[in-house]
């Protein structure tokens, strides 16, 4: 059978997308980019906010109009568990399939069924099955643009839990994927093994909260251990945490970090907002004393240390005072990533029903005026970058230009972060590789670079 996948939301959806590939490919399904081909068409939805379950329902929608009037469709993810009957109702018989997440593995069972519902055991399909076996073996399936192509990225996503043990009053992400439910350390390994096998530069950890690894076992130092036992791997690649808390920073596990350069002194801080008020009514598990400890210990630690956070504005009763801390925060602390974000009003959050909730007007200037103070903290330490040398995966040609490259630090994480623009590409040997670059200015978020000529980690990786 030929499957075409569209993947919706975060990294760690896209892992479940991947896997649910991997699973078909090795019973002897064929991926397609193209829709009109497949006869399988398998959505992963979001749930998290109404923007998501818009798109995810404008995808399902489209997908109807573009496929074959023979082919199946199956819906999952993040939108099954609470908004099943939302899509029942707008699509009818029109979806054959309604798979909620965490039953990724049985996805081969329900191909199976449909497969077997319109008799569609085609005679080349065993003959297709290993071929498909060999191609799974050197390629990783990833979703790009709405269509899924095989490719040998640089970097890779492994999820190492699922579920969530918070309760942030503005988030139903427990309602959708449940509490915390850690992978199991051999299971992680060995996805890293397989990723690395295949050229893969990058393993980008992934969950809710990565700092809760482990605690659903009564694992005090889950995260910890499993660090350990992935530095055991042999190998020159990174690794990149997404998601810690920051009272999860501690000693221990800066001294780890910086015990190996393989681990990029990253850190993704998804503090949300600076306000105690506000921290509280949100039910963070955190206060502004702790933040501001945690920064300053990564810095002590990593002094040239990347730190990334998301900033919500917006939240219901939130002051002009309360979002002018958020504004002074930015410019005191100079962090080198900020999503901002403006609250998303979820009926079936805790915050929806809060009094004081904020217009979309007030919402939208707030955004405007914290990134207009982002991007001038961002221009200022991009200038300090000039002149300076750094390692860069360089990952592939400008999508724009063929004189362009695209490279990125190990303080750039992928999809969300800016990057390297390589003005010369003729010192690049091969891309997915890294390369020593020297940093010779900036264009807006971006900083611009050429590969070190004659560097011994340039031979080394050329």
């Amino acid at each position: 059978m030929k499957i075409h996948c569209t993947s919706l939301g975060c990294p760690r959806n896209l892992t479940d997308t991947e896997k649910m590939m991997q699973i078909l490919s090795s019973e002897g399904h064929e991926m397609v980019a193209e829709v009109f081909l497949a006869d399988l068409l398998i959505v992963n939805t979001c749930g998290f906010l109404s923007s998501a379950r818009k798109e995810g329902k404008e995808m399902v929608e489209q997908l109807l109009k573009e496929k074959r009037r023979d082919s199946f469709l199956i819906v999952t993810g993040c939108m099954i568990p609470l908004f099943q009957k939302e899509l029942e109702k707008k699509f009818g018989g029109h979806v054959d399939r309604f798979l909620p997440p965490k039953e990724e593995e049985n996805i081969g069972r329900e191909v199976a069924l449909l497969e077997k519902k319109k008799n569609l055991l085609m005679a080349s399909h065993i003959a297709q099955k290993e071929v498909c076996k060999q191609n799974i073996s050197k390629n990783r399936a990833v979703h790009l643009q709405k269509k899924t192509h095989f490719t040998t990225s640089s970097f890779a996503y492994v999820k190492i839990a699922d579920g969530c043990l918070k309760s942030c009053s503005y988030c139903i992400i427990p309602k959708i994927r449940g509490c915390l439910k850690s992978l199991r350390v051999d299971e992680i390994l060995r996805e890293i093994r397989q990723l690395l096998s295949l050229g893969i530069m990058e393993i980008v950890l992934v969950a809710q909260d990565l700092g809760d690894y482990g605690r659903d076992r009564g694992e005090k130092k889950g995260l910890l251990g499993l660090l350990q036992k992935i530095l055991t791997i042999d190998g020159d690649f990174w690794i990149r945490l997404l998601y810690l808390h920051p009272s999860d920073i501690d000693e221990e596990l800066l001294s780890l970090m910086r015990s190996d350069p393989r681990i990029c002194p990253y850190f993704d801080l998804p503090l949300q907002h600076v306000s105690p008020r506000i921290l509280s009514l949100m039910r963070r598990p955190s206060s502004f004393e702790k933040t501001s400890s945690a920064i300053e210990a990564i810095r002590a630690f990593f002094p040239e240390a990347a730190l990334r956070t998301s900033l919500m504005v917006g939240f219901p009763s939130e002051t002009e005072g309360e979002f002018l801390e958020l504004c002074d925060f930015v410019k005191t602390y100079a962090l080198d990533h900020v999503g901002i974000f403006r609250y998303s009003n979820e009926k079936l959050a805790v915050s929806a029903s809060l009094p004081g909730q904020i217009s979309a007007a007030v919402k939208r200037e707030r955004e405007k005026i914290l990134a207009r103070v982002q991007h001038e903290v961002v221009g200022r330490k991009n200038r300090k970058m000039i002149g300076k040398k750094c390692l860069a995966l360089v990952e592939k040609l400008h999508p724009s230009s063929p004189y362009l490259a695209i490279a990125r630090s190990q303080r750039q994480a992928p999809d969300v972060d800016s990057v390297i623009l390589i003005n010369d590409i003729a010192p690049i040997a091969s891309f997915g590789k890294i390369y020593s670059v020297e940093i010779t200015g900036c264009a807006d978020y971006d900083l611009v670079g050429q590969v070190v000529v004659g560097d011994p980690r340039g031979e080394k990786n050329g």
